[in-house]
């Protein structure tokens, strides 16, 4: 038997593979704890769209804590005893009540990090006649910024309000033929994670980061570029003048188990492969990145972003025009990366990456102005609440 703890404290035992939680009265927990913003995991806690969110709520000026159906996957696919948010953390294992949310009268709205069927069972349930907080919202707020086919659906409709980036984010929807109207739209910039260092200006390139985005959820949606560049790469590791960083996508391999067969042998011989994206974001001069929220996360450096494409992979075609102009279009099939780097080592595309980087990020020079930009975002929906 195993005790499991969450935030340090008891919340269960795990048998093998059979867990038994602790009931408690979170209503009453709730109450106290007067929350405003609810980050909703309808199904499973997904420790890595919560990542994006963390520092966020941890920081905000808005009372907050999480729930979820279940939390019971992380202990058991992360082989921990400890569960740690920067925020409580309730779930329906242990007490929590969807219906209850409608009588937290300090409750203004929901955050979904993610399109989920199981979403519905919010959306079903809250409000309803009886409930003391007839206005509240549901906001959806994704996990990151991206010019993935998935940033831009339908499903959006459904939702109060969509706390996106910036204007370009909007446009994603309009070019989707998926009318929504202005005041859908909250804008708070391209989320940030704190820690990261802003570069002064252009440096050798010898610390090189790959940033490569996972196999996506089908064919249609993959747009990972692992399979053809980590060979290329890989040649580069014997020599002394450059060092290539690796940094998959938390989901690499998921769908496709030879996307995780090669990251892993990547990984193995990538360089400073056990730090945090913020170390690798700060210890790198330059990024290779996907189309992938990771590509708005590493603008923030200012530093140079390199997309790599053949004939048959040319992912290019659905970058939205503003990212073509501040990002390097790195022809794998023509020129080697070392002399590909050569060949930007003066960063000509500077000035036009940080004026973009201070569009995506409303100005932001740093996490706390992100975290002002998030809290002031959302505060206009509660306008009529």
């Amino acid at each position: 038997m195993t005790n499991l703890f969450l935030n340090g404290v008891k919340v269960g035992v795990r048998h093998g593979d059979s867990y038994t939680f602790n009931k408690e009265n979170t209503f009453e927990r709730m109450i106290e704890l007067q929350p405003e913003i609810i980050l909703v995991f309808s199904a499973e806690f997904d420790p890595h769209h919560y990542k994006v969110w963390d520092a966020y709520l941890a920081h905000s000026t808005l009372k907050s804590c999480i729930v979820c159906h279940s939390y019971k996957s992380y202990y058991h696919h992360h082989h921990t005893d400890h569960l740690r948010t920067s925020v409580p953390l309730f779930s329906e294992e242990t007490g929590f009540n969807i219906n209850d949310l409608g009588h937290v009268p300090s409750l203004k709205a929901l955050l979904y990090p993610a399109n989920i069927s199981r979403n519905w069972m919010y959306f079903y349930t809250l409000p309803k006649q009886d409930h003391v907080n007839k206005n509240l919202k549901h906001i959806h707020i994704g996990h990151g910024d991206s010019d993935k086919s998935s940033s831009s659906t339908r499903v959006q409709k459904i939702y109060d309000h969509s706390l996106v980036a910036d204007a370009m984010a909007m446009d994603r929807y309009a070019k989707n033929h998926i009318a929504l109207p202005a005041d859908h739209f909250l804008l708070m910039g391209a989320p940030v994670f704190p820690g990261i260092e802003v570069s002064e200006g252009p440096s050798p390139i010898d610390h090189l980061l790959y940033l490569p985005t996972f196999e996506g959820p089908s064919h249609l949606m993959n747009y990972s570029s692992l399979s053809y560049v980590s060979q290329l790469l890989a040649k580069e590791f014997k020599t002394n003048t450059l060092s290539i960083l690796y940094h998959p996508h938390p989901a690499m391999g998921l769908r496709v188990n030879e996307y995780k067969l090669i990251s892993d042998q990547f990984l193995e011989s990538s360089a400073f492969n056990k730090k945090s994206k913020v170390e690798h974001f700060n210890t790198s001069n330059a990024a290779i990145c996907d189309i992938s929220g990771v590509t708005s996360e590493y603008l923030f450096t200012g530093k140079p972003i390199i997309i790599p494409f053949n004939s048959s992979f040319n992912f290019e075609k659905l970058l939205n025009p503003e990212f073509k102009k501040i990002c390097y279009f790195w022809d794998i099939d023509h020129i080697s990366i070392r002399n590909f780097l050569r060949s930007i080592v003066h960063d000509p595309l500077r000035k036009n990456r940080m004026e973009f980087r201070n569009r995506k990020f409303m100005h932001a020079k740093s996490f706390a102005e992100s975290v002002s930009n998030f809290d002031n975002a959302l505060s206009k929906a509660f306008i009529s609440v």
